[in-house]
């Protein structure tokens, strides 16, 4: 299984890279990406099993990133993680099967 981390905040995405022991978990290789373009390239060129990611960044957000991945795989599953309380977001998350 491949594993795709997004956040803006690189030590969030380092620290979860390496907190967790994904080898436990079945997971061959984490990728990381600090904003949704970079996370899309990232996805395109790996095709990972699981996608953590941040909903603001800069660049591109969460949002457009996973709009732009649905486009390609509507099952891959995602999990957000975000310190915003903005509803919009979770509404437009729910939209896209998060």
């Amino acid at each position: 299984m491949r594993v795709l981390i997004v956040d803006d905040e690189n030590h969030i995405t380092e620290h979860m890279a390496h907190l967790v022991d994904w080898s436990k978990l079945g997971v061959r290789h984490v990728d990381t990406a600090s904003n949704g373009l970079e996370a899309l390239q990232a996805y395109r060129a790996g095709k990972p099993e699981l996608i953590i990611t941040d909903i603001t960044m800069p660049v591109m957000d969460g949002v457009t990133f996973l709009e732009r991945v649905r486009e390609d795989d509507a099952d891959v599953p995602v999990l957000i993680l975000s310190g915003y309380d903005e509803f919009e977001y979770a509404k437009k998350a729910i939209h896209l099967r998060v």
